[in-house]
């Protein structure tokens, strides 16, 4: 009888620890499932209204948009005045936290650095809904940047999490970009200046036939970069005097960066003017420079000397290995086909820069 009862003693914690393990588990992916659906909703709502905004190509459409949209943009900045003074309160006037807008080019190509940023906690980070999208236009693509867009996308979703449930203000300065923190089209399209024709320009056809150029127009930015652009412009226009903020990309010589011109509905709704199925005009920090917006570019130093300080740091805490190193240089087919195998043998020092 006593074994009887033993056995019906571990059967039954058995059970509930199974049970307390399901709950854990229903409860960790119900989070998921609301800031996933939380995050879609907010990228339906841009879309939409990007859409909106293209309508007002009209000029009738605008001028209208114009007049109705008065009052709610002074209201918006009367609002984000009393903000910045509490903001200013709370962090030391002097030393304002900056600001960095994440391109997607750091997320697939750059991660390393974002983590230690995320780490060091002295910056805003932004991620614009224009990245996110990016991403999951990507999720497709082959080796090695599906791996790299999946690393982005997993960790994006572990930092929303902890940002999403967390009231610690550290944490909070992390998220992705709220739905209308953008500025308006036809400002971005005011700071334009063309370059001089012989740095770049739209090749066209004379009535006679003959090829000629004309100067860069604002309208000749791919419609799929005007989101992140207009993002860019709201939060420098918002941030304080003394407050820096950036775009951030990453780029290298040695490297194409396919990522910005995915396959998507941007890139069916284009300009007259916009040049098809040529290379590009400008590069994305070029582009910038021209709407006036402020840029960081990022370099492989930079990215080397993420890699180290990520690697001193678990030395120094003792952190235990986590998931494979991101190398998004590296092309070989070694490397395409065993990055996302778990039966990879790496060394310690290689699985731990994904911690964090």
């Amino acid at each position: 009888m006593a074994q009887d009862n033993d056995k019906g003693s571990i059967e039954a914690s058995t059970s509930s620890n199974k049970n307390n393990k399901s709950q854990e588990t229903s409860s960790t992916s119900s989070d998921r499932d609301k800031l996933s659906r939380a995050l879609g909703a907010a990228f339906l709502k841009h879309q939409v209204q990007q859409l909106e905004k293209n309508l007002d190509d009209l000029s009738f459409s605008r001028n209208n948009h114009q007049i109705r949209s008065t009052k709610p943009n002074s209201s918006k900045k009367s609002n984000h005045s009393q903000n910045n003074k509490s903001n200013s309160a709370l962090n030391p006037p002097n030393h304002p936290r900056p600001i960095k807008i994440i391109d997607t080019s750091v997320l697939i190509h750059a991660l390393p650095i974002l983590k230690k940023w995320n780490r060091q906690g002295k910056f805003n980070i932004v991620i614009p809904l224009h990245a996110i999208s990016e991403l999951d236009f990507l999720k497709t693509s082959p080796p090695p940047i599906h791996g790299l867009v999946k690393d982005a996308t997993c960790w994006l979703d572990q930092q929303f999490q902890n940002s999403f449930h967390s009231t610690h203000h550290s944490l909070k300065q992390f998220a992705p970009q709220r739905t209308g923190d953008e500025a308006s089209w036809d400002e971005l399209s005011q700071r334009f200046t063309s370059p001089p024709i012989e740095v770049a320009s739209v090749p066209v056809l004379t009535e006679e036939g003959d090829e000629s150029a004309r100067q860069l127009l604002s309208t000749d930015l791919p419609r799929h970069l005007r989101s992140l652009f207009q993002c860019a412009l709201w939060h420098q226009s918002k941030a304080s005097t003394r407050q820096e903020c950036h775009l951030v990309i990453f780029s290298s010589p040695s490297q194409i960066l396919p990522h910005h011109q995915p396959k998507s509905t941007f890139n069916a709704i284009r300009s007259s003017n916009e040049p098809r199925d040529q290379e590009p005009l400008l590069n994305l920090s070029e582009w910038a420079t021209q709407f006036s917006i402020q840029a960081q570019q990022l370099s492989l130093s930079q990215l080397a000397e993420a890699k180290q300080w990520i690697r001193a740091e678990h030395q120094r805490q003792n952190l235990p290995p986590s998931s494979p190193s991101h190398s998004p240089f590296s092309n070989s087919p070694r490397y395409q086909t065993t990055r996302n195998s778990p039966h990879k043998k790496t060394s310690n020092v290689e699985k731990q820069l994904y911690v964090w």
